[in-house]
């Protein structure tokens, strides 16, 4: 029987369609590594399974940045999830 994490994980990847971005990478290897201090090369095992077969890995271009740049100014969140908002708006 799957657990409750397996159970959701399974039904995420299977029911939507998942995005990310380059940003988001970064972050997983730099808190894993951090925080639960997780050597770089098993995170980034992990990583190459889960982004190669269900996570679609969006571009930063400009067009990002300028939205990111509106959406601070606008919004008042910090640079870094504007660039998260703003990718996902163009995903």
């Amino acid at each position: 029987m799957l657990s409750l994490f397996e159970s959701f994980f399974e039904k995420l990847l299977t029911e939507y369609v998942l995005f990310t971005d380059i940003l988001v990478l970064d972050e997983v290897l730099y808190v894993s590594k951090s925080k639960y201090k997780v050597p770089y090369s098993t995170t980034i095992k992990f990583l190459n399974k889960l982004v190669s077969k269900y996570i679609n890995l969006e571009p930063l271009t400009l067009k990002e940045y300028v939205k990111a740049v509106e959406i601070v100014e606008q919004c008042g969140l910090k640079p870094s999830d504007a660039i998260h908002a703003a990718i996902q708006q163009h995903a």
